[in-house]
């Protein structure tokens, strides 16, 4: 088939400082899924808003079907049929499925919206495209996948023939994720040309028919997917060999440092270790982690390096202890988004530049420069709303206050959820600076790899129990696996189902 779109020697830049795109040739053929990767900050996002006329290029040629195009605007590329899909859902929940699917695009009869034919006309796209969604249903009694369809529907009531998709499996579940594959299957069978955004490399392999990796604004590989594998892919993105994805330090571990006795969860952790903790949903990670930081209430006891803290009275308490809590959801919980980078990294840690009752702008700014140095982390200035940045940006922010407040006890929930692989493994490497000068990391995570790679030991809940805690040495994917789902470990004649991608708190 041919090449909805073609775009060659593509460049943007923003001001004199930052080129965002550097020459970048691209195509969306017709009927494939592209999977469209790189590091947050490689320029996937500027070339996105190139496509959809958000952030137009400032040079380079775009064809459309082999004609030369303008998309200076976004209303230009609509028109061709090209239709984003964003990672945060833009939908008015209260408004019904049929009325977000023709929102802005209302059909009208004598100049009065006609609501008749709104619902038939989301009907005839729902049906079209097999989903199985009543139009006259109120989209906030929808879960996360139903959204996600009338979301595309959307796009595709517009006569989507191009469809960019921005990790747009963030938010759903295993059964979930399969159901929206088959429809994105579907799509491309019927022509559509299908760009798949996602830091998830699992599902990238799965459902696409090409990769194309950016770096620092250049493209650097493309390949069909049956023609690269995982190390190849992560190798281009980052520059580095997939054996070194998962960096832990050796490190000897000291005296207990930290004494946990809560219902059902009793452990000590000694000084330079990461203790993982495993379980599926609703096994109570994550609530481990709030009930440790202060935010649950609890009958239990926390002793750090032989004092006692009192749970349940706050986290303003826990965090004078040095205990500090990276959240599964750092823009609802993390992070004050519209608020500076400089005020979100010395929260925690006003003591540390304000001694007394006034607030200084110059320690203020040193001691956030000095995270942003420590981090790398990918802004103009200090005073860069926190929002404006990608989200492997946005989580070393979250790491830079606990390291700003000189936590010596940091709890992490998902740290890398949603962030790119390269950030990824900067952020392995500051748990290992931490751990070296005998601090000690809680990674909670639902990535299995990731707890073998970066634990050195992993405790496992089943139930809300605490049920083992195995040394990384001793075991295997298939029995983390095994002990998650039943409780108990593998016996000598079992063998455990391959491991899930995600399995959330």
């Amino acid at each position: 088939m041919a090449d909805w779109l073609t775009l060659k020697g593509i460049e943007k830049s923003f001001g004199s400082a930052v080129k965002a795109l550097k020459g970048v040739d691209f195509r969306i053929g017709q009927g494939e899924i592209i999977a469209l990767l790189g590091e947050n900050g490689a320029g996937k996002s500027t070339l996105l808003k190139a496509i959809t006329g958000l952030q137009p290029p400032d040079t380079g040629d775009v064809g459309w079907l082999g004609e030369t195009v303008s998309l200076s605007t976004p209303a230009k590329a609509a028109a061709l049929g090209i239709q984003m899909v964003y990672q945060e859902l833009n939908l008015s929940p209260h408004l019904s499925v049929a009325a977000n699917i023709c929102l802005g695009n209302e059909p009208t009869r004598f100049g009065i919206i006609d609501h008749k034919a709104i619902y038939q006309r989301a009907k005839e796209v729902l049906d079209a495209h097999g989903f199985a969604i009543d139009p006259a249903a109120m989209v906030d009694s929808l879960g996360p996948a139903q959204r996600q369809l009338v979301e595309i529907a959307k796009a595709l009531a517009r006569d989507a023939k191009v469809l960019l998709l921005d990790e747009p499996t963030s938010s759903l579940g295993e059964q979930d994720i399969l159901s929206l594959f088959e429809t994105l299957r579907d799509l491309r069978a019927k022509g559509l040309g299908i760009v798949y955004v996602s830091h998830r490399l699992p599902e990238c392999f799965a459902i696409s028919d090409r990769f194309v990796i950016l770096r620092d604004g250049e493209l650097v590989y493309e390949a069909d997917t049956a023609d690269t594998d995982t190390s190849k892919v992560v190798k281009a993105m980052v520059g580095r060999d997939l054996k070194d994805f998962y960096p832990r330090a050796a490190i000897e571990p000291g005296a207990v440092k930290v004494a946990v006795d809560l219902p059902g969860f009793k452990l000590d952790i000694h000084e330079g270790e990461v203790i993982g903790i495993a379980g599926l949903t609703g096994s109570g990670r994550s609530r481990t982690l709030r009930t440790l930081f202060g935010l649950e209430p609890s009958t239990g006891t926390l002793t750090i390096d032989g004092k006692s803290v009192p749970l349940g009275k706050g986290p303003h308490i826990c965090i004078d202890a040095g205990v500090g809590l990276l959240t599964e959801d750092r823009k609802k919980t993390g992070l004050a988004i519209a608020l500076p980078i400089r005020h979100n990294t010395t929260l925690a840690g006003l003591d540390k530049i304000a001694p007394g009752p006034w607030l200084l702008h110059g320690p203020d700014k040193a001691a956030t420069q000095k995270q942003i140095t420590a981090l790398a982390v990918k802004t103009p200035s200090t005073e860069n709303a926190v929002g404006n940045l990608s989200g492997g940006n946005q989580q070393k922010v979250v790491l830079g206050r606990w390291l700003h407040a000189e936590s010596t006890v940091l709890l992490f929930d998902e740290p890398t959820r949603g962030v790119d692989v390269g950030s990824k493994v900067e952020i392995y490497e500051r748990m290992n600076d931490v751990t070296r000068k005998g601090s000690v990391v809680v990674l909670v995570s639902s990535e299995i790899p990731e707890l073998l790679g970066m634990s050195d030991r992993i405790a496992i809940l089943f139930h809300g129990k605490l049920v083992t805690v195995i040394n990384r040495a001793d075991t295997s994917p298939e029995r983390v696996l095994h002990w998650m789902m039943t409780g108990r470990d593998i016996a000598p004649t079992e063998t455990a189902d391959p491991p899930h991608q995600e399995a959330n708190s």
